[in-house]
């Protein structure tokens, strides 16, 4: 019921640039890996399989369709604690406001979520059933984990603890392995990700220049000095800069057309590594302006959204077009505009919030030893290795970065409450 009340009121899906750009790659086979090009080969993909709904809605079906099957599964599994107890669970985490309206956009964060859920939802029902299907349990987390990688970069940080935990499950007397697994796993991982977008011939655009290029021009306003190269900006007063940088997001510095922008970025391999060379001493070369930078986003990002900042930060309700993508018709956009402007000042989308919830729910669980909350505390670790990270490499504060990590919060606080006071024991290795 919540998935088919989502499709009424989000249908098609609300795209941002961002999205609206993979689209466009999607419909003309023109890859570029500046986001990762997993999730616009499977648009492709929901688009030739889906062909009446080509568009946001394909991806909007797969990406829902995933979220609420997860809750609705956590809630079948949580049903043990009690039917009335798992149905409150249900309608809570379905129905979050923040949770509820992120998934109305058709973005890699909402996407890689979805199959974040789906992995957990998984996990934890072979930890509850371990008679039923165990492996085939454990292989299809680990696939869904796995692809849930190549939709963010970020989020291969998150698959260590992970992995350790489905080779621990998987076989259990050979730790060593599985230790061996989680570490391998992400270069791995990265090399997948760079092969799958050499295979399609995918423009190379790397993803780091744009935080680089915001972190070295928020330097160059506070100290006067330069170490973008000449070639990547335009030659005009550094106020020009100053007044077009804005503490929240890269995205108003790139519009002004004085940097280069992160889609039409081309680099040589001298500029990548006088880019890369300057980015990586900044921390030691200016500290004070470093940490000054990044501790106000830091702040922008953890807290509710202030009146002088703009909504888009933590929503995005509106159809983007690109190139010579078709424009959808969104007749239900003046209601989302209007409770995304009330829902987006409120505490509970601050991502702060769901930090502290994420640490409460480490307390409650922290004394356990059983499977279900060895697991617990697995997948909190996996979500703070994908999402603290995000705090020294993003160049916008956008709500919807945080929304694997906060779902897990929530997820994990919650279930924290519906479990027994005093759990068992069992014999899995620490």
């Amino acid at each position: 019921m919540a998935w088919l009340l989502h499709l009424y009121l989000a249908a098609p899906g609300f795209l941002s640039f961002d999205a609206a750009f993979q689209l466009w790659q999607a419909r003309t086979g023109q890859y570029d890996n500046m986001h990762p090009v997993a999730m616009t080969l499977l648009w492709q993909l929901c688009n030739a399989l889906l062909s009446p709904w080509q568009g946001p809605m394909a991806l909007l079906l797969l990406q829902s369709g995933m979220y609420f099957i997860a809750i609705a599964s956590l809630t079948l599994s949580f049903s043990r604690y009690g039917f009335w107890r798992a149905l409150v669970f249900g309608v809570v985490l379905a129905f979050w406001p923040p949770f509820f309206l992120l998934q109305a956009h058709v973005w890699k964060d909402c996407l890689l979520a979805s199959f974040w859920a789906l992995s957990i939802a998984i996990l934890i029902s072979e930890v509850q059933n371990p008679a039923h299907f165990k492996h085939t349990k454990l292989i299809t987390a680990a696939a869904l984990l796995l692809f849930s990688a190549l939709l963010r970069h970020n989020a291969i940080l998150a698959l260590p603890p992970m992995f350790f935990w489905i080779s621990v499950r998987f076989l259990p007397a050979h730790r060593r392995a599985a230790v061996v697994l989680a570490i391998a796993i992400v270069p791995l991982t990265l090399l997948a990700n760079s092969t799958l977008a050499r295979l399609i011939d995918a423009k190379a655009s790397p993803a780091w220049a744009v935080t680089a290029l915001f972190d070295l021009t928020a330097e160059a306003i506070a100290t006067g000095e330069w170490y973008v190269p000449a070639n990547l900006r335009v030659d005009v007063p550094i106020t020009r800069f100053a007044e077009a940088f804005k503490p929240y997001s890269g995205v108003p510095l790139f519009s002004a057309s004085i940097i280069v922008d992160g889609v039409s970025m081309e680099l040589t391999d001298q500029d990548k590594a006088s880019l890369m060379r300057n980015w990586l001493s900044l921390p030691f070369r200016s500290p004070l302006v470093y940490l000054r930078h990044r501790a106000a986003m830091a702040r922008i990002f953890l807290l509710p959204r202030s009146a002088d900042l703009p909504p888009q930060l933590w929503f995005a309700p509106i159809s983007m077009v690109y190139g010579d993508n078709p424009v959808f018709e969104l007749p239900r956009l003046a209601q989302f505009d209007s409770a995304i402007h009330t829902l987006s000042s409120q505490l509970w989308c601050g991502i702060g919030l769901y930090l502290l919830m994420g640490i409460a729910a480490y307390w409650r669980l922290r004394r356990a030893q059983d499977l279900e909350a060895r697991l617990g505390k697995t997948i909190l670790l996996a979500s703070a290795c994908g999402f603290l990270p995000l705090l020294v490499l993003i160049n916008a504060t956008e709500f919807r970065y945080g929304f694997t990590a906060m779902f897990s919060a929530l997820l994990l606080l919650l279930w924290s409450f519906l479990r027994p006071a005093s759990p068992g024991n069992d014999s899995l290795p620490r």
